[in-house]
């Protein structure tokens, strides 16, 4: 039992430790069911710059270029769309109008 605590603790924050900065700061979390995994014909990690508004909605999304380990405008691109369409965060009136944050995305080989 003990094990199953222990599992669950360690895997439980693995959503929100994809997102860091002022975003992940102020406890701000996401909603939707994002999958931070993309698959590519080589594996890595990309790093987005993004901002959200109160509404919870990604508006500004850009390359890291220094901190991903692979540069791809095509890979790229499909992330960013993935980013944008796809995650989203609590909504408030509390937050600020264009609150920042990194977004980490695992790039895994495709089978």
């Amino acid at each position: 039992m003990r094990v199953l605590v222990i599992v669950f603790v360690l895997f439980s924050g693995i959503a929100q430790a994809q997102v860091s900065g002022p975003l992940a700061d102020s406890g701000r979390k996401v909603l939707s069911d994002f999958d931070f995994k993309i698959t590519w014909h080589k594996s890595g990690t990309l790093v987005f710059d993004i901002s959200v508004n109160p509404a919870g909605l990604v508006k500004l999304c850009v390359l890291n270029t220094a901190q991903s380990s692979i540069v791809s405008t095509p890979l790229m691109m499909k992330a960013k769309n993935h980013i944008l369409t796809n995650l989203k965060f609590e909504s408030g009136s509390g937050y600020a109008d264009l609150q920042s944050g990194t977004v980490t995305i695992q790039v895994v080989i495709q089978s």
